[in-house]
Order: C-alpha cells, then structure tokens, then sequence
C-alpha cells in the first residue's frame, strides 16, 4: 500500500506535486533508474485498491456550517478540553454536518493521473490519440434533453523504448531538416537487394500458411518454419510496454484548431510548461491517423515563422499509425478484386463469387462491411489458394498422400514455386500484352476488309462486325495472379507487425506508396511520401531508430504480441465506449475524463479478482476452423481452373480487368513527387 498512498497524496495534492516534478532533471542516470521503477508504481496502485475501499468507509469529514470551507477545525479539534469553554460558547450556535469524501474512483483515477505526471519527467513519454464518437441517450425526452452523438478525443501515453538523450534533441532534428536532400525515386523503389528479400519474405509468408492453415498436414514442420525465417537486420527486442491512458478530451479533433487544441491539452495535463524554452530542446513524437497528422503539419508549417518556437510545434515529430495503413489496404485490395455482381458467373476467382460460395452474407461493395470483415474474406480465399496452387506445383491428387511423403525442405521449394508462378506480375503483363495485340491486329485487319470489300453507304447502314473472338491471354487467370500477390503481401505485413519486423515494415510501406496511388487512396499516397522521406533523410539516424522501435508496442510483453500504436488507442476507445461507460444521466464527459485514466489498473484488477477467486474463463477466444470453408473454395477453384491457363478467357462488364496497382501508381508517381519536393524545399 505504501506507493498507492503516495499516488493517493500526489492526487490530494496536485499542484504541489505537479511543480515538484516539473523541476529540471539532473541526469540520465536518473531518468533511466526511475524508468524502471515505474512498473512498480502501477503495480503498487493496483495492490493498494483492497485499501483504498477500507479508506472510502472511514474517509468522511465534518464540515461545520457557518464556517469558511478549507478550515483545519474538525470536531475533535472543536472538543479540546484545554480550549473547552471559549471554544464551546464559539461554537454553540454551529451545527455540524458530515460530508462525503472523494469518491474511490476519483482517488485512483487521481493516483493514475499523478504516476503520469510523475513519469513525464523521468522518462521519454509519447503520446497517441483519436477521436471517440460517444452516443448520450436519453431514456426519456423532455425539452433540452434528446439523444446526441457527440465527437471528443481519448489519449494515451507510453514511455519510449530505447530513447537515448542524444535521440531526442531538438537541436540534431532541426539541424537534419535543414541539410535534408529531396526525396528522390531511388528512394522509393526497392533496390534488386531489397527486392529479393521482399520476395523472400513473401515465400516465407506462404511456407507459414501452409503449416499453420493445414497444422493437420503440416503441423510437423512448425518449428522449422521460423527457423528458416530470413533474418531481418531491424527487429525490435520483446519488452512490455506500459500505457498511461489520459482523461477523454471533449474537442472535436477533425480540424487543425481542434488538433492544436488537443496537443495543448495533452501537454498541460502530464505538466508540460509550454511557456517554457526549456521544453523545447526534447523532442515530442506524437502518433495518429492519417487525418490527425496531416492537421499537425498543417499547423506547424501555418505557426512557423509567426509564433514561438514551442508553439510552432518545431520540437514535435508526427509519425504514422500503422492499423490505419493496414485498413486502407485492406480497403484497396478488397475493392480492386471484389468484381462485378453483374457478371460474378463469368469470374470465379473474384471474392464476389467466394463471398457467395461461402455463402456469407451480401456485401455491398459501395457501403463496405467492417475491416475485419474485408480482411477476414481475403484471407480465408488467400487461404483456399494458397492450397490449391500447392496441389498444382506439386502434381498431387491429394494433399492428405502429399504431406505423408513430403520432406521440408521439398514445401520449401514448393512454396517458392507458388510465389514465383502465380504471384508474378510480369506473367501478367506478358498475357496482357498478347491480349492487346492481338485485339489491335485484329482492328486493323478488319478496317483493311472493309476497305477492300465494301462502299463507305453499306458499312454505315449495315450491321456492325462482329469482333474476332479472343485467342490470346487469360482474364481470369490475370486477376487470379494479382489477388495472390495482394493478398500474401498484406499477410506478410500483418505477420511483420506482429513479429516487430521494422525493416519488413519499412519495405511494404515502400510498395504501399506507389499501390495507394494506384488504387486512388491519394491521401495516405502522399502520407507515404512524407515518412520515406523522414525515414530516408529528414529524421537523424538515432530519432529513426527511436520511432522505428516505438511505432509497435506490447503491452502484453510476449513474443509475436506487437501492435500498432493506433491499435493500442482503439482498443482503449472500445473498453471505454463498451464497459465503462456510464448509462442514463451519469454519462457525460466529466464521468469518461475521470474513467479513463483507470481503464488499465480496472482491467488488471479484474483480471486478478477473477483469478483469485477461481473464476476466470479466459481473456480470448478459440478462432473459428477456417479448414471446410478452405476446402469449399479449393473444390471451386479446381471445377473452374481458375490457376489453370486456358486461353482465351474473357470477363465483361465494369471492373472485368483487375489494375496492376504498383504499375499504375508508379505511372502516376513523378508529376505528385515534384509537387511534394517543391513544397519540401518552401518550408525549408
């Protein structure tokens, strides 16, 4: 109980505390031990709890009416026997009252808030917030009260892994800024080294899929899989990550004023002093969405030049959210290869026509279903044909007579096979281009005839010609491959971030950029830009290092458990908006700015009554056996030879063809790089 009553003391006492802790720090030495006592902080808070309920019974003071409120006098002091009769006639026309203490979750979401504070001056805080849409319902309706959906922003703060002094200087960013070079293509493209590692890595993706999706086949070789892992040359160490969720903001964050203002808010609640030069020389890494970062800039390039120093945000780096990365491309990929329900018959290897062999519920491709929906389907038929292009490469009728003669190193070889015929953009475009010639020849021969054989008066009152029929190329074979290329490379990002692969990130994001514009997400295209760009030139070596170990945290501290940063607030958006949010007229925002910040010590505390008393069921659930929905679509892809080349195969209707994103977004890449450069090289 001894660090809870502190937390307790610093809650009662905040000014006092916050203005000891904003004293300056006397070295490094300092911060990095109190670093590692503030495990023990919160685990001191969460054992203190049992006390803290013993306190709310006996915690009730007496007020005495008629007296200015703040006085030490309290009834025992009223009945001292040495001031007895003075005392007594002063005090004979007063009544006493008893008044309610501070409530238990004030108390603790007051000690939460002062270990936070506490910690901003020990260690290298980061911060990460997004907007909450809270909706207040009204049981029943009267003039000024109905329902509303109101707009706020929720907040966490996390010390930094592996920040060094030297890291954080303002001075050493600065200073890289101004000597930063344009960003160039090379930048961008994957040099031959990276591109074989990528590919690589693809191969890997497969070979894991095949023993984790088909454990029944291939269970024997788990251990195997990770020991053949290419080695990456950026991992980030398995440590646990501790949160500090921070009181819910009632600012509405989709401007750059309301971003501004959640900054500022942010910085006063953890003790940041922003009149104050000497903050400036630390730098401050913030991390949102796309939306949120591309408001900060704004704001940071509008205030530079005009405002302080402080407050043109020059000490703050704005890094990226990696789950919004992963939506939209989720969101790319799911649209480019869903189809056309016009003509869903005529392409089987769409995720129309695998949604309805499934027999799913029907999606509307204009009002898309939930992420995790999107992503679930393209998995389960990434799944379906990653087994049934093994069945193909290895020549088998069955993959139940396959895997009790195959060796591993022979699913090795034949998941190298798989990447290398049937997620190979340039057989598509070999296909493509004998399609488009031969359509050209075909036109050209035919005005020839026509021509040669008829007057200008019977080609213009006639029938139309029929086009010769297609011979060359395979529509649904084309698409086929570019869903699988797609699709391995977005499970390979989900694995890179699970397993805190920074350089595999940093490689995927490369392809994202040029993907993104080619599927029209524009927005996060030119957001790329700009975190090459840092990544490449602009943020010093040392800085990079630090926001490439920090972009994923663990909370759980386990192996294969990182997740984005922006995950990590989501997660904390839902259990307040789901469990502990208040109900009728206790939910207000002063109710979520005082919950908030225990969200975390509730979970544990939880957790630990659960287990004590014996009744705790678990904190996740068994996944759903994917294997009849894989062998459902193998047996489809199999009746329609979809991975099969057959000549001649054509889709009509709108979305037949399935775009080559890189290839497209390469294409349109040099006209938006010339515009970014040339505003880089104003705000320099």
């Amino acid at each position: 109980m001894g660090k809870s009553v502190t937390g307790t003391q610093h809650a009662d006492n905040s000014e006092l505390d916050v203005t000891a802790s904003m004293a300056p720090d006397n070295g490094s030495e300092h911060r990095r031990s109190t670093a590692r006592a503030d495990t023990g902080d919160r685990e001191a808070v969460l054992d203190g709890v049992p006390a803290l309920l013993e306190e709310e019974e006996e915690d009730e003071d007496v007020r005495i009416e008629g007296m200015p409120e703040g006085s030490s006098q309290v009834a025992g002091g009223i009945q001292d026997k040495q001031e007895g009769s003075s005392l007594s006639d002063t005090t004979s026309n007063l009544k006493y009252k008893k008044v309610k203490g501070v409530g238990l979750l004030k108390k603790l979401s007051d000690a939460c808030r002062a270990i936070t504070r506490e910690n901003t001056h020990l260690m290298f805080l980061s911060f990460v917030y997004d907007n909450i849409n809270i909706a207040f319902k009204v049981a029943e309706q009267i003039l000024g009260r109905k329902d509303t959906l109101e707009n706020g922003t929720c907040a966490t703060a996390f010390p930094l892994f592996e920040a060094s002094e030297d890291a954080m200087k303002t001075a050493n960013l600065l200073s890289a800024f101004d000597m930063a070079p344009k960003l160039s293509l090379g930048n961008i493209l994957l040099t031959q080294e990276e591109n074989q590692y990528l590919r690589t890595s693809m191969k890997q993706t497969v070979l894991r899929l095949l023993v984790t999706q088909g454990s029944h086949l291939f269970g024997q070789f788990l251990k195997n899989v990770d020991v053949h892992a290419p080695i990456s040359k950026f991992k980030i160490p398995v440590h646990k990550t501790e949160i500090y969720p921070l009181p819910a903001m009632d600012i509405d964050e989709s401007s750059r004023t309301g971003n501004a203002d959640v900054l500022e808010a942010i910085l006063r609640e953890v003790g940041y002093d922003m009149t104050s030069e000497s903050e400036f020389s630390t730098v401050r890494i913030w991390w949102g969405d796309q939306l949120s970062v591309a408001c900060l800039c704004s704001v940071s390039n509008v205030r530079a030049g005009h405002d302080s120093r402080i407050y043109s945000l020059l000490n703050a780096v704005f890094a990226p959210g990696l789950f919004h990365y992963q939506m939209v491309a989720v969101g790319a990929a799911f649209e480019s290869h869903w189809g056309s329900p016009q003509s869903w018959t005529q392409n089987p290897g769409s995720l129309y026509f695998h949604n309805t062999v499934l027999d799913r519920k029907p999606i509307v491709v204009t009002s898309p279903p939930p992420y995790r929906t999107c992503r679930d389907l393209i998995f389960v038929s990434l799944y379906a044909r990653v087994f049934h292009c093994l069945r193909l490469v290895a020549g088998c009728e069955s993959l139940e007579e396959y895997s009790k003669l195959v060796t591993f190193d022979e699913l090795s070889c034949h998941a190298e096979e798989i990447v290398d015929q049937f997620a190979n953009p340039s057989l598509v475009s070999d296909l493509r281009n004998l399609r488009q010639q031969e359509v050209k020849d075909s036109a050209e021969t035919a005005a020839v005839s026509i021509d040669a054989t008829s007057n200008l008066l019977d080609v213009l009152m006639g029938p139309a010609p029929s086009p010769a029929p297609v011979t060359e190329g395979d529509m649904i074979l084309e698409n086929a491959m570019l869903f699988l290329q797609d699709a391995i490379l977005l499970r390979d990002f989900t694995d890179a971030i699970k397993t805190g692969d920074s350089e595999r990130i940093v490689l995927i994001l490369k392809v994202f950029a040029l993907s993104f514009r080619g599927a029209g997400r524009t927005k996060y295209a030119h957001e790329m830009l700009h975190l090459i760009h840092n990544i490449e030139h602009v943020w010093p070596k040392d800085l990079r290092d630090v926001i490439m170990k920090n972009w994923l945290v663990n909370p759980t501290g386990k192996t294969n458990a990182f997740v984005p940063v922006d995950l990590m607030q989501e997660h904390n958006n839902f259990w307040i908006k789901v469990i502990y949010k208040a109900h009728g007229s206790s939910a207000s925002w002063e109710w979520l700015a005082m919950v908030l910040p225990c969200i975390d010590i509730l979970r544990k505390l939880s957790a630990q009554i659960n287990t004590d008393l014996g009744s705790c069921q678990g904190s996740k659930h068994t996944s759903p056996d994917l294997w009849k929905d894989i062998e459902i679509l193998m047996q489809s892809l199999e009746e329609n030879q979809v991975y099969v080349l057959e000549k001649g195969r054509t889709i009509t209707g709108s979305n037949a063809m399935v775009k080559n994103a890189v290839a497209a977004g390469l294409q349109a890449l040099p006209g938006s790089l010339k515009e970014y450069n040339d505003f880089f090289r104003e705000l320099q």
